[in-house]
Formats: structure tokens, C-alpha cells, sequence
């Protein structure tokens, strides 16, 4: 059995938000167009930024690079998404990784629901 405390809860909040938001929802990965479930949005790579950092820094260096901002995921975790040119995912995401104001950096990978039984 397992247990979940509220301690635990607490500790694992932001774990459990970055989960449910670190891709974009795809109903069902069983269609044509997305039928691997490791496949990313073309076009897109996701950020956080430290907590510290003001929205505007954040900006400021996306149109250092001539990209844009195509979202906000959440403002209170600093989620971002920025558009990239497509098959240019993988360089963007490396490109920010090595940026001071960067905590993390990712394409924008599909999630998909697993296929476990819990019986």
C-alpha cells in the first residue's frame, strides 16, 4: 500500500505540475499523425526560466535571437513556449540550456497516456 502525505504532496507540487504541463495533450497517440509517443510539436521547444527572472529578461533574449514567444505555460512556475524554425528544435533547445537566465530547456514532446493496468 501506498500512502501519500501531505507532507509528500508539498514536497512534490511542482513536480507533479511540471509533469502535467511539460507537453502538449494528445488524446490518444494511436492516430496517423502521431502515432510514436515520442514525438515533439514542430516549431516549439519549452523553457523555465529561475524564479528569479523577470518575464521581460526572458524577452529580451528570445528576440536576441529573432525568435518569439508563443505562450506563456505558466507564468507562477515561469513556463514558457518559444517558437524555433522546424528541424531546428534540437539546436534552440542546446542553445538555451547554455543561457544563464535558463533553468531548463526541452522540445515539446506529446504526452501520451500509458498503457499499465493496475489490477
Amino acid at each position: 500500500m501506498f500512502i501519500i502525505t501531505t507532507k509528500h504532496l508539498k514536497t512534490n507540487s511542482n513536480i507533479l505540475i511540471w509533469l502535467l504541463i511539460t507537453g502538449s495533450i494528445l488524446i490518444g497517440c494511436n492516430n496517423e499523425e502521431h502515432d510514436i509517443c515520442g514525438d515533439f510539436v514542430p516549431g516549439e521547444i519549452m523553457i523555465k526560466t529561475y524564479d528569479t527572472i523577470p518575464q521581460e529578461n526572458l524577452i529580451s533574449l528570445v528576440d536576441s535571437y529573432k525568435l518569439s514567444v508563443e505562450r506563456v505555460v505558466s507564468e507562477r512556475m515561469k513556463i514558457y513556449l518559444i517558437n524555433v524554425p522546424e528541424g531546428e528544435e534540437s539546436h534552440w533547445v542546446n542553445e538555451f540550456k547554455n543561457e544563464k537566465i535558463i533553468k531548463f530547456s526541452q522540445l515539446n514532446h506529446y504526452v501520451c497516456p500509458r498503457n499499465n493496468e493496475f489490477n
